[in-house]
């Protein structure tokens, strides 16, 4: 199966949700947006003289810094899968790891080769399958039923054809995998669900628990379609404490109402699960939750923030970051609770986050960090 992608030759000047291209001097001469990237991407992959390994070891202590012990990674190539099993085999790898499999050209022929696989304890799954559908808010890739406001000749960039998304799904129920679809826009993420209906009805048990990736801006119908149809709409509260400076102007002030529609999600019946999408954002969960629970920057602004009815209280925020991480990744009895029979995946904080003022959370400090009981993170110092 070729998986064909759309709109490669997209161009913007907006430097955000872009990769600045320089000349050799250092200077910038353009941008590539969303698909346009892979034009260069295998070059500088080759080129980049960095040890995958060591990074991957790097990102891994970053992450028991910052209180993660289980981690979703999204869109990871097949033919670099060697590396987690590498990791794992030789005992490196510590943190929980669910992988998603990239959608590119060499799919079709892993997933079909490849049953789901859990490894041994269960530290490594490879069972699930991304796909980009469009592009972002702030590149004007976002895929809109509706021009963007302050781009009227423009509705976003579609990065995957219809067809190829139908494909995929098909691909995935048949080989019992997961899937999550990259969709921002409203337009994206309802032909998104259309084709999860089509490929699956209603997901009455939770038995597939296909995923939607951000969910950033939906039709009001549609929230409670993804309710109905118990698909589960995975997003990142801190893209919209950091998007909130240019939402209003692409979408006016009437369509921004149901962007990060967290709580419109919840109350529908949705499990919202929470995350960082870094590097895109920062790591860190406890500004994720600040995010929830105030819609503000660092900063305080906008004052009582950015869209403020659909803030989540804070019980909310902790459920997107623990239990409702876990349901997403088919775990909700093993990991997400301390209690007996559990996963003894634990950290110690220097604050007590339930009852600290909200602002206390951005500067709140990981001390230890456990997984499955073992110690993999000591802030120096600790008593």
């Amino acid at each position: 199966m070729a998986l064909e992608l759309a709109g490669i030759d997209q161009t913007t000047a907006d430097p955000d949700g872009g990769k600045i291209v320089r000349d050799t001097e250092g200077e910038p001469t353009g941008i590539l947006v969303d698909n346009a990237m892979n034009l260069v991407k295998e070059f500088a992959d080759a080129n980049r003289g960095k040890n995958p390994i060591k990074i991957m070891k790097t990102g891994q202590k970053e992450a028991f810094r910052n209180g993660i012990t289980t981690f979703h990674d999204l869109a990871f190539p097949s033919n670099r899968l060697f590396i987690y099993k590498w990791l794992y085999r030789f005992g490196i790898l510590k943190i929980n790891v669910h992988v998603y499999v990239l959608a590119d050209q060499n799919l079709e022929k892993y997933i079909t080769q490849n049953p789901p696989k859990r490894l041994s304890d269960g530290r490594l799954t490879i069972g699930a399958i991304k796909v980009f559908y469009d592009g972002a808010m702030g590149s004007f890739g976002a895929l809109l039923s509706e021009p963007y406001s302050d781009n009227p000749g423009n509705s976003g960039l579609q990065t995957t054809r219809d067809e190829t998304l139908a494909k995929i799904a098909q691909l995935a129920k048949e080989n019992g995998y997961q899937l999550a679809v990259h969709a921002i826009g409203d337009l994206a993420n309802s032909k998104t669900l259309d084709i999860f209906e089509k490929t699956i009805g209603k997901d009455s048990r939770y038995v597939y628990r296909w995923r939607i990736e951000h969910a950033q801006f939906l039709q009001p119908e549609d929230i409670h379609r993804i309710a109905e149809n118990n698909y589960i709409p995975s997003m990142q509260p801190t893209h919209a404490t950091s998007d909130m400076k240019w939402v209003e102007s692409r979408l006016g002030l009437e369509r921004a109402q149901t962007t990060y529609a967290w709580r419109s999600l919840i109350e529908a019946g949705s499990i919202v699960p929470g995350g960082s999408d870094a590097p895109v954002e920062p790591v860190n969960p406890l500004w994720g939750i600040y995010a929830a629970e105030t819609r503000q920057d660092h900063l305080g602004q906008p004052a009582g923030g950015f869209i403020p009815q659909e803030r989540i209280t804070r019980s909310q925020a902790l459920q997107m970051y623990t239990i409702w991480g876990a349901f997403a990744g088919f775990k909700e009895n093993e990991i997400g609770k301390l209690k007996e029979g559990y996963q003894a995946d634990l950290i110690i904080l220097d604050k007590d986050i339930s009852r600290a003022p909200i602002k206390d959370l951005l500067n709140t400090q990981v001390l230890r960090t456990y997984v499955r009981g073992e110690q993999v993170f000591d802030k120096t110092g600790f008593e």
